[in-house]
């Protein structure tokens, strides 16, 4: 089964806050690292040559997705990886890259210091072909 990925991103969020209960899901990890890795390993994600990850990897709630920053040469984005699909990826600056990642849907991240806070929303959809 082949997955294809639309993806826009909205800007700077306006409107409604998210729920209050929206927050970085994932269990504690007991090593950042090997957590991260197995999580990533998971959705089936491999890494271009020479890009690296920048910061923590943030799974969905039902742990088939997986959004994080990455890094090529100067070129830093936010990757949201699913399970048999393909990767979308958006542009992002050094700064945004600091931020955290609180999944609000199934297809919606919000990236800020707070989830109450958001400074960008990313929606995107999943077209599915059989």
């Amino acid at each position: 089964m082949r997955f294809w990925l639309q993806a826009a991103l909205l800007g700077l969020a306006v409107g409604a806050a998210p729920s209050a209960g929206a927050a970085p899901k994932g269990n504690p990890p007991s090593s950042p690292e090997a957590s991260d890795a197995e999580t990533l390993r998971r959705v089936g994600y491999h890494a271009p040559d020479g890009s690296r990850r920048l910061g923590r990897v943030y799974p969905s709630p039902d742990g088939e997705q997986v959004a994080f920053f990455e890094q090529q040469s100067d070129d830093v984005q936010l990757v949201v990886a699913v399970k048999g699909g393909v990767s979308a990826r958006w542009p992002v600056t050094q700064e945004t890259a600091k931020l955290q990642v609180y999944w609000v849907g199934p297809t919606e991240v919000v990236l800020g210091t707070d989830v109450l806070a958001p400074k960008a929303r990313v929606r995107w959809y999943v077209a599915r072909a059989g």
